[in-house]
């Protein structure tokens, strides 16, 4: 089960696991909440509203979601009113009023208890909660997503922190046990070979010295 199916409360097993809940969203708030941060405040034209069908879109497309987009305002020219979009639908309203009965129009539509609602009106919340439909912030998804797009990130980077694995620690001292009984050895074979080049110095130097001998006792004294 993907992420955001386990947030929204989608079955995982059972003969209705592969039939998804219904997902309403209202899509303006949503838009709002990715605008928040605009001076002078916000309201949203139809390029914002574009941007979140699109976002909506591709989040249904990736966490295999069924989703219904309200928005209020005039109707976009790529998504008609009651018209599919990709894989989602979107619908509209000419006030908050009215989007808010357009929602739940579409709880009843769908079945309460099997459509999760996501909006931003308290009003709203209450009323979809009194026909027995779950709720979610508007807020609560977005704080979700902003998660979920950094824990890729944290992942590629804790494999650099982690610590070398303990054997590798083992095998180190182990090396540098063998390192310090090599120079010990060396030392040995030096001095076992030391002695050897003064015996040969001094032997040749006694053969030298009998030579010499032998050849003033072949001269007869004058």
């Amino acid at each position: 089960m993907s992420f955001f199916r386990s947030l929204f409360g989608f079955r995982s097993s059972g003969p209705s696991s592969r039939s998804a809940r219904k997902v309403v969203v209202d899509a303006t708030s949503f838009a709002a909440a990715e605008n928040k941060g605009r001076p002078g405040g916000f309201q949203p034209n139809p390029r914002d509203h574009f941007n979140t069908l699109r976002f909506l879109a591709d989040l249904a497309a990736r966490e295999q979601l069924d989703i219904t987009a309200v928005f209020t305002g005039r109707p976009l020219r790529e998504a008609p009113d009651g018209k599919p979009y990709k894989n989602i639908t979107a619908y509209y309203a000419e006030n908050v009023g009215a989007m808010e009965e357009r929602i739940l129009g579409l709880v009843r539509q769908f079945g309460p208890r099997e459509t999760l609602v996501v909006g931003m009106s308290p009003g709203l919340e209450q009323k979809a909660m009194g026909l027995g439909a779950m709720c979610m912030r508007t807020s609560t998804v977005r704080k979700a997503l902003e998660e979920k797009e950094r824990q890729p990130q944290q992942n590629r980077r804790r494999p650099r922190n982690e610590a070398p694995p303990q054997n590798t620690a083992g095998d180190d001292d182990g090396n540098e046990d063998e390192q310090d009984d090599e120079p010990g050895e060396d030392q040995g074979s030096q001095d076992s070979r030391e002695p050897r080049p003064r015996e040969q110095r001094n032997g040749n130097g006694g053969r030298d010295r009998e030579q010499r001998r032998d050849v003033l006792d072949l001269i007869d004294p004058v």
